[in-house]
């Protein structure tokens, strides 16, 4: 699989399992590796709207209900 311009990562099924047996402060390293390398991977303008979003500037509009009269379904 190609992904042009982004960054792909996936996990065996046996990594996975690793991960999911790893304590919990093992896991919060992990993700504060990821999250390190996600910003700095990431391109300037990407960089200023994550950050805006994590110090609350920006909303996350996935958790706001859809009107009845937007409701399509």
């Amino acid at each position: 699989m190609k992904h042009l311009g982004r960054i792909h990562n996936t996990y065996t099924k046996w990594e996975l399992i690793r991960l999911y047996n790893l304590s919990a402060e093992e896991k919060l390293d992990w993700l504060e590796e990821m999250l390190e390398f996600l910003e700095s991977a990431m391109p300037p303008e990407n960089k200023e709207i994550w950050m805006k979003f994590r110090s609350g500037e920006l909303e996350c509009l996935y958790n706001k209900p859809v009107p009845p009269e937007n409701n399509h379904k």
